[in-house]
């Protein structure tokens, strides 16, 4: 059996987390002793000492309930750092610092899922995850499954997404301006399971995942720098680091305004569009196979074959407005976007409404009364809303 693998971003889990976290132990219990069971952790560093120190011990109680091991992330990144060459250790660190003060743990959470995977390989799980016992559902099977695979994530539907593969844009809907090629057509994919063989292509598609998302910052704080609407801090010999991030403000008008805005309307948007467009383009890098070029504006065109998309992912159930069945794994996915609530609220399907806030900080924005550990509070933006934005709604459940 594979180790496994889920990540907690924020305060002690409630209760619902501390449940799931022990479904899964008893859903995919150690056959050996070299298994790892491992909870991914980061508690939130700008919250009070004493809060900080008591959401580590509940992350410990919940993994010690569940034979899980805590690892806290932060402790790792250097590891992680060395799966992309392209940036450093500090671009990380200054990535977590502004989600994790704009309430961004879900993108914390995304990362990571693709970071450890990246590093370790193994099988990683939302905290929403129930076992089948509806009837109803075929062919329902186990973790034997995976025998074979190198890598899995769940397929939602075989088209819906339409894309140019390695696009600048952080969507996984691209548009198809005159002079250029068609988009790829692309099946609809979700990261709330993922596996990749350890020493398998999976592991090299999580590690391209990881490095892509983090461009993506990398790419709108350039565009925003371009139009003096965010602003970096330089090094002392006047230089930027291309490395880093050295984010010192951010417009709201910007796409990562937007994204660090809690109440922005377009944020779930961004937030679910920054970890997709970032599987897409590496599950294209590693599977894809060279075609004919179709249009004067392309130099090559790789395309992953129809052929490869069922040995790469799992297909899913619809079973109600509230859950969808991944019968393979013998596992359903409950309460979506469970990330993106209070900490210590039961999951519903809501969305940017519900997130919990931290103060911000970032000028252009509306400063709120400060929010109470687990409170959720209403932002009103300082300035307008951005008029145009990428087209398309989320594609992370």
């Amino acid at each position: 059996m594979p180790d496994i693998h889920t990540i907690w971003v924020g305060g002690a889990p409630p209760q619902w987390a501390r449940e799931g976290l022990v479904r899964l132990g008893a859903q995919f219990p150690r056959t050996n002793p070299g298994e790892q069971r491992n909870f991914w952790v980061l508690p939130k560093e700008s919250a009070p000492g004493e809060a900080a120190d008591a959401a580590m011990q509940g992350m410990r109680d919940a993994a010690d309930a569940a034979g899980f091991t805590v690892r806290n992330i932060s402790e790792h990144l250097d590891e992680f750092a060395q799966g992309m060459p392209t940036y450093s250790r500090g671009m990380l660190d200054d990535i977590i610092k502004w989600e994790m003060a704009h309430g961004g743990e879900i993108s914390v959470k995304d990362l990571a899922n693709f970071m450890v995977l990246g590093h370790q390989g193994g099988l990683s799980m939302d905290l929403s995850m129930h076992a089948i016992t509806d009837n109803s559902i075929a062919d329902v099977g186990s973790i034997q499954s995976l025998n074979g695979a190198e890598f899995k994530v769940p397929q939602l539907a075989p088209s819906g997404i339409s894309r140019h593969i390695g696009s600048p844009s952080y969507s996984p809907y691209t548009r198809n301006p005159d002079n250029e090629a068609e988009p790829h057509t692309l099946p609809h994919l979700d990261v709330w399971a993922m596996y990749a063989r350890p020493g398998g292509k999976g592991q090299d598609v999580m590690r391209a995942a990881a490095e892509k998302m983090v461009g993506n910052y990398a790419s709108l704080a350039n565009d925003g720098i371009k139009d003096q609407k965010i602003v970096r801090r330089a090094a002392e010999d006047g230089a930027f680091d291309p490395t880093r991030l050295s984010i010192v403000s951010v417009e709201r008008e910007t796409e990562l305004g937007a994204k660090w805005t809690p109440g922005d309307g377009h944020r779930p948007t961004v937030i679910g569009h920054f970890a997709m467009s970032a599987l897409y383009d590496s599950i294209n890098g590693v599977y894809g196979e060279q075609v004919e070029v179709t249009h004067a504006s392309e130099i090559s065109r790789f395309e992953v074959a129809p052929s490869t998309w069922p040995d790469i992912t799992w297909r899913t159930v619809t079973m109600d407005d509230q859950r969808i069945a991944l019968p393979e794994l013998g596992i359903s996915k409950e309460l979506r976007n469970s990330w993106r609530q209070p900490n210590g609220a039961a999951p519903t399907p809501a969305m940017a409404a519900s997130l919990r806030l931290v103060e911000p900080t970032t000028p252009g924005y509306a400063r709120p009364t400060p929010a109470t550990h687990g409170a959720s509070t209403a932002v009103s933006p300082a300035v307008a809303p951005p008029q145009s934005r990428n087209a398309g709604t989320s594609s992370t459940l």
